[in-house]
């Protein structure tokens, strides 16, 4: 992990670990086949930014601590996390992809029906997670969230080749694909620390939908300039697969780059940070920015 994002997340430093446990406790079944994908998922380099969000958003919108929540916080980061991992599993196989975080990715490792099967068991073990937490409201908040993840890949893939779609459009797939899951993330963590304030919650999910935009945003852009390494993944494969992101858009406009999309990207990062305003002084608070201002950098 980057030095800068573990200074970062050091105020959540033994709740991200003990995220990780309940990802891993999760995950192995003694079952051979099911073991060895999972040791080698759990051996990339991942963020973890998702389950990061839970536990900050948390800790921001709390005025009376966590110990009640504690157990119920970090089966929730584990859940949002292994939602993620089946999600960028599944991608992986539809966009042919062979690399994942610097190293061969499931798919082309082992094959793409056992890393569909393995996306499958993925998700199945997010929501066994989620029993756990007796609170509907984020069950729901989860489950739309989920529905709106396939939506978005699904507009995603039957846009291929069609760089005449609108700017909005484009970002309406952002929203669902990726951003969705940054803004439950976001709230689900100020929904269970129980202080039964909307205002706080409600902000976070905007705060999140706003920080998935320019995540993805840079991200599109990362493909286009960036090199394999920094990435972890080969660059270019928007451009190749067809998907109409909105650099390659404007591109394809001919509208001056990378002003035009880096602007947009920034826009939606000043957006998210001006959610936060109504949150309390705090590190998680000011973790919350800086992690913004890291994961959007390019």
């Amino acid at each position: 992990m980057d030095k800068k994002l573990k200074e970062i997340y050091r105020p959540i430093e033994k709740e991200l670990a003990l995220v990780e446990e309940r990802v891993r406790e999760q995950l192995f079944a003694k079952e051979r086949p099911i073991d060895e994908l999972s040791d080698y998922l759990l051996g990339g380099p991942g963020k973890r930014i998702r389950g990061a969000l839970v536990i900050f958003s948390a800790r921001a919108a709390s005025k009376n601590g966590l110990k009640n929540v504690q157990p119920e916080l970090s089966c929730l980061a584990a859940a949002v996390e292994l939602i993620h991992s089946a999600a960028l599993v599944h991608d992986d196989v539809i966009d042919h992809s062979s690399l994942r975080h610097g190293k061969e990715s499931i798919n082309a490792r082992w094959s793409n029906e056992l890393s569909i099967a393995f996306g499958d068991y993925l998700h199945s073990k997010a929501f066994e997670l989620l029993t756990r937490i007796d609170r509907p409201d984020i069950l729901n908040a989860l489950a739309k969230t989920a529905i709106a993840m396939s939506e978005g890949e699904l507009l995603q893939i039957s846009h291929r080749g069609n760089f005449d779609i609108s700017t909005q459009r484009y970002l309406t797939i952002v929203k669902k694909k990726t951003a969705s899951l940054f803004a439950c993330a976001s709230k689900a963590g100020a929904l269970l620390c129980g202080n039964g304030c909307s205002k706080y919650s409600d902000a976070l999910e905007r705060y999140g939908l706003n920080f998935g935009c320019a995540f993805q945003i840079a991200d599109d852009y990362l493909d286009l300039v960036a090199t394999p390494h920094r990435l972890g993944k080969p660059t270019g494969q928007d451009e190749l697969l067809g998907d109409p992101t909105l650099p390659l858009l404007n591109l394809k406009r001919g509208v001056a780059e990378p002003q035009a999309t880096l602007s947009v990207m920034r826009s939606f990062v000043q957006d998210a940070k001006r959610e936060l305003l109504c949150l309390k002084p705090s590190p998680y608070k000011d973790s919350l920015t800086d992690l913004t201002d890291f994961i959007t950098k390019v």
